[in-house]
């Protein structure tokens, strides 16, 4: 049996080298990690919990906080979902590419990516007075949910107001997806008011 035979180095390093090793490694990590923890340190998080929030006769929630620092600009909005499992391998699935760039499907296309969430009347759970298109055109429970798929059945389409003295401040929801998902990935046709649910270029839906 022949074993393959390699030339190794196996430093042996006295208390000395071992100080000075450690030495180096600790102050790499001091000159990294310090900009690192004083930036960290200013950072500003106010959080509001709406889960409970008792809505009104225009499904209006509203919630009234308190910011107690000032916050330096720019100011990120985001929402926290609880025991949501994003990354679920069913759910991560749970989509068609091939339908969401728009492109050429034949009618025998079977769409089974999007099992349990492939039809309209799966995607408003048989809730008949939901099944329109974002451009209020009326749907079928039998056609087929564009988008389709869980991903886009659980798609959080909560909006958000801040005002500030009764003043409405800007939030802009522009800018926040990747450019090579608006430009290759999430596509519509011309029709896509008329015929789907859920307008697939929003921003806020590509990065859901």
């Amino acid at each position: 049996i022949l074993t393959q035979k390699l030339v190794n180095y196996t430093p042996k390093c006295n208390l000395m080298c071992a100080v000075l090793f450690l030495s180096v490694w600790i102050a790499i990590f001091i000159i990294f990690g310090a900009p690192i923890v004083v930036q960290s340190n200013d950072i500003v998080e106010v959080s509001t919990n709406y889960t409970n929030c008792p809505i009104d006769e225009n499904s209006i929630c509203t919630k009234r906080f308190t910011v107690t620092e000032k916050i330096p600009k720019p100011v990120h909005l985001y929402i926290e979902l609880e025991n949501f499992y994003a990354n679920h391998r069913d759910f991560v699935k749970s989509r068609d590419f091939k339908q969401l760039r728009s492109a050429e499907i034949s009618d025998s296309y079977d769409y089974s990516m999007c099992d349990g969430a492939k039809l309209i009347e799966e995607i408003f759970d048989f809730n008949t007075t939901l099944y329109k298109s974002y451009g209020g055109n009326a749907l079928k429970g039998s056609d087929i949910a564009k988008p389709c798929g869980l991903h886009a059945k659980a798609f959080l389409n909560d909006t958000i107001q801040i005002f500030k003295n009764d003043v409405e401040l800007y939030i802009n929801i522009t800018n926040i997806s990747n450019e090579f998902d608006k430009e290759y990935v999430f596509k519509k046709l011309e029709n896509s008011e008329e015929t789907d649910w859920l307008d697939v270029t929003d921003e806020r839906f590509i990065v859901w």
